[in-house]
C-alpha cells in the first residue's frame, strides 16, 4: 500500500492576519485623502451657511454689526499676543469678543480665500483647539477683520495635519500674491508684502501699523517640526486690482505641497509592501527549496492503470512460455 503524501494546509489564522494587515495598511494610505475630503466638505458647508445667513440680514443689521466691530477695534487694548498653538488648554474667549460678528451662533465671523493654494476656510472666533480643528481662527488680541486704517487682523490655522490641509501650503505664497477676506457682505483684498519666520514668542510684528490696513496669515513651520511661526502679511488693495492679479496668475496649483507629501508617503508605503512581499517569498524558498520548482516524479506513486498493464504483459509472457 502506497502512502499518500500529506498536503500542506494553509493556516486560517495566518490568512486572517494577512487580510487584517492589508486592510489596516490600505486604511492608513487612504485616511489622509478621505479625511481631508470630508473636512473640506464641512468647511464648504460652513461657508455656504455663512453666506446664506449674511444674505438674510437687513441693511440696518449689517450696518450695526460693522459699527460694533469698528468700536471693538477702536477700544482694542495693546494686549500681549499669545501664540495660538501654545495654550495648554487654558484659552478662554471673552464674552464681549464672542458677541461681535456672531450673528449665526456658529462662531463664524467670515471666511478667508487664498486662490493660489486653493484654500477657502471659515474664520472662527478665537484660536482654541475646536476652532482650529474646524478651520481658521482669529487671534483675539488682533483687530477684527473688517478692514480700515490702523487695523491689523491675524488669521491662524494648523499646518501638516494628516486629517486636513488647512494652511499646509501657506509657505507656497510669494510676495505679490493676493488673498481675500469675506466679512459681512463685503470682500476685502490683500496683497502679500511681507513673509517672515519668527519664534513663537516673537509676535510683536503683529501689532497695528498706523495708517495701514493689514491682515497676517499665521501658521507653524517648518513642516511637521513646528518650532517657529510663518507669518504671511498682506496689505489692503482695491478689489479690482486683486482680481486682475488673480486672473494673471491663474488658478491654484493642483499639485500642492500637501498632495506631494501624501503621494510620497503612499509610494513609500507601496515600495515597502513590495519589499516585504519579495522578502517573504525568498525566505519561503530558502526554507523549502521545492517551492516554485517542478518536482521530480515519485517512482513509488504510479498510476493504477500502468500497474494493471504491467501485470497483463507479464501474464501473457508466462502463457506464451508455457505453450
Amino acid at each position: 500500500m502506497h502512502r499518500r503524501k500529506k498536503r500542506s494546509r494553509i493556516n486560517p489564522v495566518l490568512i486572517l492576519a494577512s487580510v487584517l494587515i492589508f486592510i489596516t495598511g490600505a486604511g492608513i494610505f487612504v485616511y489622509p485623502a478621505v479625511s481631508n475630503y470630508l473636512a473640506e466638505r464641512r468647511q464648504a458647508e460652513a461657508v455656504t451657511d455663512y453666506q446664506r445667513d449674511v444674505s438674510s440680514l437687513e441693511p440696518q443689521d449689517l450696518s450695526e454689526q460693522k459699527a460694533r466691530a469698528q468700536e471693538y477695534n477702536k477700544n482694542l487694548a495693546e494686549d500681549e499676543f499669545h501664540d495660538p498653538f501654545l495654550q495648554d488648554g487654558k484659552y478662554v474667549i471673552s464674552p464681549a469678543y464672542q458677541k461681535v460678528l456672531d450673528y449665526n451662533e456658529e462662531g463664524i465671523m467670515g471666511y478667508v480665500e487664498i486662490p493660489d493654494i486653493d484654500v477657502n476656510l471659515p474664520i472662527y472666533h478665537g484660536t482654541g483647539e475646536e476652532a482650529l480643528r474646524k478651520g481658521a481662527g482669529h487671534l483675539e488680541a488682533s483687530s477684527l477683520p473688517i478692514g480700515g486704517e490702523g487695523t491689523h487682523s491675524v488669521i491662524s490655522a494648523h499646518r501638516g495635519l494628516p486629517s486636513a490641509k488647512l494652511f499646509s501650503d501657506l509657505d507656497e505664497l510669494e510676495i505679490g500674491d493676493v488673498f481675500f477676506i469675506h466679512i459681512l457682505n463685503e470682500t476685502h483684498a490683500y496683497q502679500v508684502d511681507q513673509i517672515n519666520v519668527v519664534k513663537p514668542d516673537e509676535l510683536d510684528i503683529l501689532r497695528v501699523v498706523n495708517g495701514q490696513d493689514l491682515v497676517t496669515l499665521l501658521t507653524c513651520t517648518p513642516y511637521a517640526v513646528n518650532t517657529h511661526r510663518l507669518l504671511v502679511r498682506g496689505v489692503r488693495i482695491p478689489y479690482e486690482e486683486a482680481e486682475s492679479v488673480r486672473e494673471a496668475v491663474g488658478g491654484g496649483n493642483p499639485l500642492s505641497g500637501w498632495v506631494k507629501e501624501y503621494a510620497a508617503s503612499v509610494l513609500a508605503g507601496l515600495a515597502l509592501l513590495v519589499l516585504l512581499t519579495l522578502s517573504a517569498i525568498a525566505w519561503k524558498r530558502r526554507k523549502d527549496p521545492g517551492v516554485g520548482r517542478l518536482r521530480s516524479k515519485d517512482p513509488v506513486k504510479t498510476k493504477p492503470g500502468r500497474i494493471e498493464r504491467g501485470h497483463r504483459k507479464r501474464e501473457q509472457k508466462r502463457r506464451k512460455y508455457r505453450e
